[in-house]
């Protein structure tokens, strides 16, 4: 988990903002208190764990003609009533309470202190 301090910001996008989406105004300040946040997704293995299934639909991985199990991948074909269920198993079995963030805590930490209207998050795989 990353901490992230509190803060405000802007969200949302002002309205002449090229692509924007008619639910992405007004543009309006909002202020968080500090909390956490996951660093990683959620793997398909974390999510067999607590959940005892996998729905993912891309349980292998093909990486240069190579396969691999796919548990380290995320889990994707989740609804948010199951995201909601994991957060509630999770935090029964590590004895910590977890959930979702909310549309503002996620937006605030992916922006992480700017406010350009589109993040580009890459990874690079050796």
């Amino acid at each position: 988990m990353v901490y992230i301090p509190g803060g405000s910001f802007l969200m949302g996008l002002p309205e002449n903002e090229e692509g924007r989406e008619k639910n992405e105004s007004p543009q309006h300040k909002v202020f968080l208190q500090p909390f956490y946040i996951s660093k990683y997704p959620i793997t398909q293995e974390q999510y067999q764990i607590i959940m005892a299934k996998n729905p993912s639909h891309f349980k292998e991985r093909k990486l240069f003609g190579k396969s691999s199990e796919g548990g380290k991948r995320p889990v994707e074909t989740v609804s948010w009533h199951d995201a909601i269920e994991f957060c509630q198993k999770l935090s029964i079995k590590i004895g910590k309470p977890y959930i979702l963030p909310s549309e503002s805590q996620w937006e605030y930490a992916c922006r992480a202190g700017n406010n350009y209207s589109f993040l580009f998050w890459f990874k690079y795989y050796p």
